[in-house]
């Protein structure tokens, strides 16, 4: 009975000592943070080059979006053979938007990213106002939207802060929006979209 009781006893703490380590596993992996990828200074995220991974907001959405079309035009670039153009309609209120969304970054985790760039060629003769919007989380539940860019008539860079984004680790949707009233229906184009880190 002794020796019974001796093996139950020791195989209770050996099935206590697995479970503790199991537990300590599970607990170690629920702790350890996402680890950044990205490498260096900058990382391209689209030249352009390889194809159209763009598109207007409006096309997917039924919200009042205001973008007509994007596509490839080697009418411009800052690099290479191509760039995007990017067309919307007049916006007539403050709240207008023109949306330009690509959902297929070259790298989802973009964690470490401090600022997103690209170069424009404004082309209409008034200034546009810019921001982006990351979509981001395992169930695309997070929506982090950045302050605002003015961008005058020509070529300039445009940047905007991303440090603060949440979930940066899983980016689902970029978008590049056009804000506020525009004077005509137009077109920009972008080129060279970029990170900073």
């Amino acid at each position: 009975m002794k020796k019974i009781l001796s093996i139950l006893f020791a195989f209770s703490l050996i099935s206590l000592a697995v479970f503790a380590k199991d537990e300590e596993k599970t607990t170690d992996q629920a702790a350890e943070a996402p680890k950044p990828v990205l490498k260096g200074k900058s990382f391209v995220l689209d030249t352009f080059e390889a194809g159209n991974y763009w598109d207007a907001v409006r096309k997917t959405r039924r919200d009042g979006d205001l973008s007509i079309d994007a596509c490839l035009d080697n009418s411009w670039k800052s690099e290479g053979t191509y760039s995007l153009k990017c067309t919307f309609k007049k916006g007539e209120a403050e709240d207008s938007k023109s949306g330009f969304l690509t959902s297929s970054p070259i790298q989802p985790n973009l964690l470490g990213a401090k600022k997103i760039i690209f170069d424009v060629n404004n082309t209409n003769d008034y200034a546009l106002t810019f921001s982006v919007v990351f979509i981001t989380g395992a169930k695309w539940d997070v929506t982090n939207q950045s302050e605002t860019v003015t961008c005058e008539p020509g070529v300039h860079q445009i940047e905007f802060t991303i440090s603060e984004f949440q979930n940066l680790e899983k980016v689902n949707q970029i978008i590049l929006y056009v804000n506020g009233i525009t004077e005509t229906s137009g077109s920009f184009n972008i080129d060279n979209c970029r990170l900073s880190l």
